[in-house]
C-alpha cells in the first residue's frame, strides 16, 4: 500500500508528478468541455419520473470528481515547485496571490471573467516556473513564456467566439469594429495558439526535467501516454457525434422543406414577401408623419384614440376623427398599401424591425372610432368608408407572414369587428352590404389555416437562420458579419459543434408541423435542447389566437344571417341560423337573445392631478377602468373560447377570473 501511494503521488520523481498533474488538468478540462456539451442529451435521454434527480446526481458526481482531480494535480505541481526553493516559493506564492487579486479587479472593470482566467494562467505560469530557472534552462523558460502568451491569446478568442449562446450578439471586447483582435485574424490566432500551447508544454516538461536532474523521457512517463490516449479517444468520439448530428440536420432540413414545399431560407422568405408587391418606403415615412399630425401632442386625445371602448367623449374630440388631419390620414388607405424596404437576407433576420406594424394598428383604431361615431350619427357613407379603409390594413398585414405580423393582423381584425357591431346596432347597412360582408367573413375564416402556416414558416426560417448563423458565422449587424461562427473551430472543440448541430436539428423538428399549436408538444419532449427552445416563442398562444379569430368570423357570419332573417320574416330565428362547429368545444356555437355584459370604461374629468402622475400631471381627463357598464339587450352568437367554459357570451372579468367567450353582438335599441 505504501508503494502504491508513493507511485500515486510521484514521491520519488516530483518533476514527473508535476508534468502528469499539469497534463491531467488539461486533459480533464478538455474532455469535460466536450462531454459537457453531450451530457444534457445523454442524461435526459432517460425520460423517467426520476429524470431530474438522476441528472442532478450525475452532475454532482462529476463535480466531485473534478474537485478531486483538481486537488490531486495541484498537490503534484505545488510539491514540485515547493522543493525547488522553499523561501523563493513562499515569496512567489504570496506575490502571485496579490497579482491575481489585481487581475481580478482589472477583469472586473471589463466585466469579463474570461480575462481574469487568462491573466491568472499567464501569471501562474510565469511566476512559478521562474523557480525552475537554473543554469542552461533559460532558453526553455523564455520559449515557454512566449509560447504560453501566444496560447493564451488564442484561448481568449476561443472562449469568446465559441460560446454558442453569445455568437448572435456583439461584444465590446472582441467585436468586429472595436476588437483587440480583428475578425479576419481570429481563426488563425486560435489555431496558432493551439500549436503554441503544445510547444509550450514541451518546453515546460524540459524545464522541469532539467530542474530535477532528469531527462525528458523520465518525466514523460506511461501516465502521460495514457492521458494522451484518453484525450484522442474523447476527441474522436465527440467528432463522430458531431458529424452524425450534422448529417441528421441535413435530413431534418429536407423534411422541413418538403413539409412547406419551399426552401427554408431568408431569400425564399423575401421572394414570398415581395412577390407582386410594390415597394415604397416613402409611403410609410409619409404615413408616420400623417399619424403624428393627427394625434398631435394632446395626451388626452391620444388615450381616447387608443381606448375605443370609452362610453362618451367630448364633442371637440369627436370632431377630430373627421377633421382635415383625419381625412389626410385616411387617403393613405384608399388604395393597396405598398411594402416597406426590408433586407431579408441570411444572417440579418434577427435585426429586422417592423415599425410599420404599430402604425397599422394605430390607424385601425382610428378607423374603428370613425365607424362608431359615424354609426351613432347614422352616416352610412362615412362608416362604410372607414370599414373599407381598415380593410386595406388587413390586406397589407395578410402579406406579412411573420408571427408578430399575424398577431397584429388579428388585433386589427378584432378592432374592425368592434366597429362592425356599431354599424349593426345603427342598422345602416343594406341587404347587399350584409351579403358582401358575409362573403368577406367566410373568406377570412377560410384563410386562417393559411395565416397559421405562413407564421409557422416564417418562424422556421427565422429560428434556423439564427442558429445556422451562429454555427456558420453569417450573423450580421448593420451589414457587417459579427462573428466567425462555431464551424471555424469544429475540429478543435467537436463537442461544441455537436451541441450547435443538435439544437439546430431539434429546431427543424419543432417546426415540421401542420400548425403553430402543435409545436409546443415537441418542445416539451426535447426540452434539454436549451438554445432551440429559447428560439421558439409561445407559438401555442399565437395558434389559439388564430382559432379565436376564426371562431369570431363564424360568429359574425351567423349573426349576420340572423339579421337577414329578421329583415325577411320580421323576427329573429329562435335557434342558431347556420350550422357552425365551435373549434374549442366541438359543439355548435351558442346563440341567444337577452342581456349581455359589455366591456366599457368611463371618461371622467380629473378633479386634482396627482404629483405622482409625472408626465400626465396636466391631463384634463382620465379613464375609470373600475366602472362597470350596465348590461345591454341584444342578440349574440359566441364560442366558449380557450377555457372551454360557457360564460353566456361574456368577455369581462368576474372577480379574478376572465371570461373569454368569443362573441358577435347586435345591441338592440331600448
Amino acid at each position: 500500500m505504501k508503494n502504491f501511494f508513493r507511485k500515486l503521488f510521484f514521491w520519488d520523481s516530483p518533476a514527473a508528478g508535476a508534468g502528469f498533474g499539469w497534463l491531467l488538468n488539461i486533459v480533464y478540462c478538455y474532455c469535460a468541455a466536450n462531454w459537457g456539451c453531450l451530457s444534457d442529451t445523454l442524461f435526459t435521454a432517460m425520460r423517467a419520473p426520476q429524470e431530474l434527480f438522476s441528472t442532478l446526481f450525475l452532475y454532482l458526481a462529476l463535480l466531485l470528481v473534478q474537485l478531486l482531480l483538481l486537488l490531486y494535480s495541484a498537490f503534484l505541481t505545488c510539491r514540485f515547485f515547493f522543493r525547488q526553493d522553499r523561501l523563493r516559493y513562499k515569496v512567489l506564492f504570496w506575490g502571485i496571490i496579490v497579482l491575481h487579486i489585481a487581475a481580478l479587479v482589472w477583469a472586473g472593470e471589463k466585466n469579463d471573467v474570461r480575462l481574469f482566467m487568462v491573466a491568472s494562467g499567464v501569471l501562474s505560469m510565469v511566476g512559478f516556473n521562474a523557480l525552475c530557472v537554473r543554469k542552461n534552462n533559460y532558453y526553455f523558460y523564455i520559449a515557454a513564456v512566449l509560447l504560453w502568451a501566444a496560447a493564451m491569446a488564442g484561448l481568449l478568442v476561443l472562449l469568446n467566439c465559441t460560446n454558442i449562446f453569445e455568437l448572435a450578439f456583439g461584444e465590446i471586447l472582441l467585436s468586429p469594429d472595436m476588437g483587440l483582435i480583428p475578425l479576419a485574424w481570429r481563426v488563425p490566432v486560435v489555431y496558432t495558439g493551439v500549436a503554441a500551447f503544445a510547444l509550450s508544454l514541451y518546453c515546460l516538461f524540459q524545464l522541469w526535467a532539467k530542474a530535477d536532474g532528469k531527462t525528458f523521457h523520465e518525466v514523460w512517463g506511461v501516465g502521460c501516454m495514457v492521458l494522451v490516449f484518453l484525450l484522442v479517444l474523447c476527441y474522436l468520439t465527440c467528432t463522430a457525434f458531431a458529424l452524425y448530428e450534422e448529417k441528421q440536420s441535413e435530413k431534418f432540413m429536407l423534411a422541413l422543406e418538403n413539409n412547406f414545399r419551399k426552401k427554408i431560407s431568408a431569400e425564399a422568405l423575401a421572394a414570398d414577401y415581395f412577390r407582386n408587391r410594390k415597394v415604397d418606403q416613402k409611403f410609410h415615412d409619409d404615413l408616420q408623419k400623417a399619424l403624428e399630425e393627427f394625434s398631435g401632442k394632446d395626451e388626452d386625445f391620444m388615450q381616447i384614440e387608443t381606448d375605443y371602448k370609452i362610453l362618451e367623449i367630448p364633442k371637440v374630440y369627436q370632431e377630430r376623427f373627421f377633421g382635415v388631419e383625419a381625412e389626410k390620414l385616411g387617403k393613405f388607405f384608399d388604395n393597396p398599401i405598398p411594402a416597406p424596404v426590408r433586407e431579408y437576407s441570411q444572417g440579418n433576420l434577427w435585426s429586422i424591425t417592423l415599425p410599420d406594424l404599430s402604425k397599422m394598428r394605430n390607424a385601425a383604431r382610428i378607423f374603428t372610432w370613425q365607424m362608431r361615431l359615424a354609426s351613432e350619427m347614422k352616416d352610412h357613407d362615412k362608416a362604410m368608408q372607414a370599414w373599407q379603409r381598415s380593410g386595406r390594413i388587413t390586406e397589407y398585414l395578410e402579406q406579412e407572414k411573420s408571427l408578430i405580423g399575424s398577431l397584429v393582423m388579428i388585433a386589427v381584425e378584432n378592432i374592425r369587428l368592434e366597429g362592425l357591431e356599431y354599424m349593426f346596432a345603427a342598422n345602416i347597412l343594406s341587404d347587399q352590404e350584409l351579403t358582401l360582408i358575409q362573403q368577406y367573413l367566410q373568406r377570412s375564416a377560410a384563410k386562417m389555416p393559411t395565416v397559421n402556416r405562413n407564421a409557422l414558416y416564417f418562424e422556421a426560417v427565422f429560428g434556423s437562420d439564427i442558429l445556422i448563423g451562429m454555427a456558420k458565422g453569417t450573423v450580421k449587424h448593420n451589414g457587417k458579419r459579427m462573428h466567425e461562427g462555431v464551424a471555424s473551430y469544429r475540429f478543435l472543440v467537436p463537442g461544441l459543434w455537436y451541441l450547435g448541430m443538435k439544437n439546430y436539428s431539434s429546431l427543424l423538428k419543432f417546426y415540421n408541423n401542420e400548425n403553430l399549436c402543435k409545436v409546443e408538444e415537441k418542445v416539451k419532449l426535447n426540452s434539454y435542447n436549451i438554445l432551440a427552445c429559447m428560439l421558439v416563442p409561445s407559438l401555442n398562444t399565437g395558434g389559439e389566437r388564430m382559432h379565436m379569430l376564426e371562431m369570431r368570423y363564424k360568429a359574425f357570419y351567423a349573426l349576420l344571417e340572423a339579421i337577414k332573417i329578421k329583415r325577411t320574416t320580421g323576427k329573429y330565428p329562435a335557434t342558431l341560423p347556420v350550422k357552425t362547429t365551435d373549434y374549442f368545444s366541438g359543439n355548435p356555437l351558442h346563440y341567444k337573445a337577452g342581456a349581455f355584459e359589455v366591456k366599457k370604461v368611463k371618461l371622467v374629468e380629473r378633479k386634482k392631478p396627482s404629483e405622482d402622475d409625472g408626465f400626465y400631471s396636466d391631463r384634463k381627463y382620465e379613464t375609470d377602468y373600475t366602472y362597470k357598464a350596465p348590461p345591454v339587450q341584444g342578440i349574440a352568437v359566441w364560442s366558449v373560447g380557450r377555457n372551454k367554459v360557457n360564460d353566456n357570451g361574456s368577455d369581462v372579468y368576474r372577480g379574478d377570473r376572465r371570461c373569454d367567450d368569443i362573441r358577435a353582438l347586435l345591441v338592440l335599441p331600448l
